[in-house]
């Protein structure tokens, strides 16, 4: 499960760094299209990872899930 959020936590700070690096782009006159591209990877991502929250969920509720807590 930590896998999973921390690839969600990875794309919103990456599409937050690349949507400001675009604006900056676009209002210093230079093409920003690579930054929409990289962005729209990253939701993507994002959209993946939270596909897969509910199954790793299911996994970590799993008697035994957390057997190496009581140790």
């Amino acid at each position: 499960m930590q896998d999973v959020l921390g690839t969600h936590h990875d794309t919103v700070v990456a599409r937050e760094r690349l949507r400001s690096l675009g604006m900056q782009a676009q209002l210093g006159g230079e093409n920003a299209f690579t930054y929409g591209l990289l962005y729209g990877r990253e939701s993507e991502a994002a959209r993946q990872a939270v596909g897969k929250l509910a199954s790793v969920a299911r996994k970590a509720r799993r008697r035994g899930a957390r057997t190496w807590l009581a140790r």
